[in-house]
């Protein structure tokens, strides 16, 4: 046998809830550990939720900051023609 196959035979041996420390490095997760595994999922979740917010946050902004720049080389190019027709019609 062995030595995996004789740790695993002795730990079987003991009731679930007095396993000595060395029986949970056998391959099998402790509660301790599924709580790790949990957290670490959740904050990669988060994070992932998060990039995608300021992805879309960053694409809104450009866009409004777009559309507020057309506007004013609206303006400007308005009062420009208006400043030109001005010119035109006093020579």
């Amino acid at each position: 046998m062995r030595k995996d196959q004789i740790q695993q035979a002795i730990c079987t041996s003991f009731p679930e809830g007095n396993m000595p420390d060395n029986c949970y490095d056998h391959g099998e997760i402790d509660s301790g550990s599924e709580f790790y595994i949990v957290i670490i999922i959740v904050m990669v979740v988060l994070l992932v939720f998060l990039l995608f917010m300021i992805f879309g946050y960053k694409k809104m902004v450009r866009k409004e900051m777009s559309k507020d720049m057309n506007i004013q080389i609206n303006n400007m190019v308005s009062q420009y023609f208006a400043i030109e027709g001005n010119k035109s019609n006093a020579v």
